[in-house]
C-alpha cells in the first residue's frame, strides 16, 4: 500500500501539490457548492478534454510519426529541426492559445525526436516550446484566457492593445531565436526503419487496439483525418465559433461510440490538476487577509504584483483576482502575461508540456524542471528589464 501512494506521488507530483494545496486553502476558506462552481472554469476543463482526445487518438494512429518524418526528412540538421517545433508553437499560439499549441506539438517533438534518436534533447526543446507558447498567445487578444478577459473587460481597443505588447512581441521573438542559435547543426536522421514506429510511450500497441475498429475506417489515415476532424472541432471551440458544451459532447460521444480505447489513452491526471488549481485560486481570493494585502499592494505596484501572484496562483486566476483592485490594464496585462514565465504553475499550459513530457520511456520530473527553470529565469529576467526601461 505504501509502495502503490509513493507511486503515484511520484507519477503524479503535480497532481499532488495542487490537490494538497486545494485542501488547505479550503480549510481558511470553506467554499460553499456555489463558490464552488464559480472557481472552476468548466469551459477550460471541457476544451481541455476535447483537445486532449483529439491528440491522443492523432497519436494512437500515427499521425505524429509521419510528420516527424516529414519533418525530419526537410530538417538536415538539428538547427533547422529545433526551430521548426520551438517556432511552430510560437505562432500558432496567437491563434488558437498556448494550451491548444502544447497539446498539439510537445507530443509531436517527442515522437519525433525518439525518431531521430535525440531522446536527450526532449526537455529542452519541449521547454523552449512552453516558453514559446507562452510568449507567442500574448501578442493577440484571444491567444490566452488572461488575454482576452482583460481585453473584455477594461474595453481596450485593438491599436491599444497591440502598441502595449508589441515590443514585448519583438524581444521574445529575438530571444527564441536566440536560443535556437545555440543548438548544433548536427545532422539528424530517422533512427528507425520505414516499417517501424518510434518507440513512443504515449502510441499504444496495436494489439491494445478493439478488433472491431476495422468496422468503422478501413485505415489508419481514416482515423487520422477522424481525429484531425475533431482537434479542428475543439478548436473551433476555443474560438468560440461553436460552443463548448457542443464541441464536448460530440467529442465524447464520437470517441465512446468508434474508439473506446482512446479515453483510457487521455491524461486524466491533468485535468484533474486544472481542477483543483482552480479550486485553490478561488480560496485565496476569499481569504480575508490576503484580500486585504492584494488591494494595498495592486495600489503600490500593479505590475510587479500580477507578475507574483502568477507565479503562485498562475496568470489566469490572477488576472481575474487582481482586475477587481486596479484600473491600470496596461500593467496587469503585462504583468499577467510576462508573468506566465517563472514557477511551473505561473502559466497552467506549461504543465500540459511537463506531461507530454512524462510520457517519454524512463523520464523524471526533474529532467525536464532543471533546463525549464533555468531558461524561464533567463526570459524573464530579459522581459522584466525591458518592462524597466519601456514601461
Amino acid at each position: 500500500m505504501l509502495n502503490t501512494i509513493r507511486t503515484f506521488v511520484h507519477n503524479h507530483a503535480m497532481l499532488c501539490v495542487a490537490a494538497v494545496a486545494a485542501l488547505v486553502t479550503s480549510v481558511f476558506a470553506m467554499p460553499s457548492w456555489e463558490e464552488l462552481g464559480a472557481s472552476i472554469d468548466v469551459r477550460v476543463i471541457a476544451l481541455l478534454f476535447c483537445l486532449m482526445v483529439a491528440v491522443a487518438g492523432l497519436v494512437a494512429h500515427g499521425a505524429l510519426s509521419r510528420i516527424a518524418r516529414r519533418l525530419i526528412a526537410h530538417a538536415s540538421n538539428v538547427r533547422k529541426l529545433y526551430t521548426l517545433l520551438v517556432f511552430a508553437p510560437f505562432f500558432v499560439s496567437m491563434l488558437v492559445t498556448n494550451d491548444v499549441a502544447l497539446l498539439a506539438f510537445v507530443p509531436l517533438t517527442v515522437t519525433t525526436l525518439l525518431m531521430a534518436d535525440r531522446r536527450g534533447d526532449i526537455a529542452h526543446v519541449a521547454v523552449a516550446q512552453a516558453v514559446a507558447a507562452n510568449l507567442g498567445s500574448m501578442v493577440t487578444p484571444f491567444g490566452n484566457p488572461q488575454n482576452l478577459f482583460i481585453y473584455l473587460t477594461y474595453d481596450v481597443s485593438a491599436w491599444e492593445f497591440a502598441c502595449a505588447i508589441a515590443p514585448y512581441c519583438a524581444l521574445s521573438f529575438v530571444l527564441i531565436a536566440l536560443r535556437c542559435v545555440a543548438w548544433p547543426k548536427t545532422p539528424v536522421a530517422i533512427a528507425v526503419s520505414e516499417g517501424k514506429r518510434a518507440p513512443v510511450a504515449a502510441e499504444a500497441p496495436d494489439a491494445t487496439r478493439p478488433a472491431s475498429r476495422s468496422r468503422v475506417f478501413a485505415s489508419e489515415r481514416s482515423w487520422c483525418a477522424f481525429y484531425l476532424a475533431l482537434f479542428v472541432f475543439g478548436v473551433l471551440a476555443v474560438v468560440r465559433l461553436v460552443p463548448w458544451q457542443v464541441a464536448c459532447v460530440v467529442v465524447a460521444l464520437c470517441v465512446a461510440l468508434l474508439d473506446r480505447a482512446t479515453l483510457k489513452r487521455v491524461d486524466w491526471s491533468l485535468l484533474a490538476t486544472f481542477v483543483c488549481f482552480f479550486v485553490f485560486s478561488g480560496n485565496m481570493a476569499r481569504i480575508p487577509a490576503i484580500e486585504g494585502a492584494l488591494t494595498w499592494a495592486v495600489g503600490q505596484a500593479p505590475f510587479a504584483t500580477s507578475l507574483l501572484a502568477s507565479q503562485v496562483i498562475s496568470n489566469v486566476p490572477s488576472a481575474v483576482l487582481l482586475s477587481h483592485f486596479t484600473v491600470d490594464w496596461h500593467a496587469l496585462l503585462l504583468g499577467v502575461d510576462l508573468g506566465g514565465l517563472g514557477t511551473p504553475v505561473a502559466s497552467l499550459a506549461s504543465l500540459i508540456a511537463l506531461r507530454a513530457f512524462r510520457l517519454v520511456p524512463g523520464s523524471t520530473t526533474r529532467e525536464f524542471m532543471v533546463p525549464f527553470l533555468k531558461v524561464n529565469a533567463a526570459f524573464l529576467a530579459c522581459l522584466v528589464i525591458a518592462y524597466a526601461l519601456v514601461g
